[in-house]
């Protein structure tokens, strides 16, 4: 009996996790610092939160190790006027009313 709660459990665990999904967004219209640390990007075409945020920007995270990085390559990508995709943890509601971004990436 013990070990079929133990199995149901898991198997509802395994059910209702979520998966990081990435998304093209095109090119960056804007990049947005705040003396509080906390970076946005937002592209040229219009952004609808995936995960039922309100906020049409998305948020880079400076706390976390790599949002420097995250930062630096948010820049880069304005600049050389890159394609770019973003990774959302997919799971709905997971915002701070703006997307939070997990991962960036540069593309052609």
């Amino acid at each position: 009996m013990k070990k079929s709660i133990v199995l149901a459990l898991s198997i509802l665990a395994y059910s209702t996790a979520t998966v990081a999904v990435d998304h093209n967004i095109g090119k960056l219209k804007y990049v947005q610092a705040q003396t509080n640390g906390n970076i946005y990007i937002q592209p040229i075409s219009s952004w609808s939160s995936p995960q039922g945020c309100a906020g049409t920007w998305i948020k880079i995270d400076m706390s976390t190790p790599g949002g420097k990085e995250a930062y630096a390559t948010a820049l880069a990508a304005f600049l050389s006027n890159s394609n770019v995709r973003i990774r959302l943890s997919g799971t709905q509601g997971d915002c701070s009313y703006y997307d939070v971004t997990q991962m960036i990436r540069l593309y052609r």
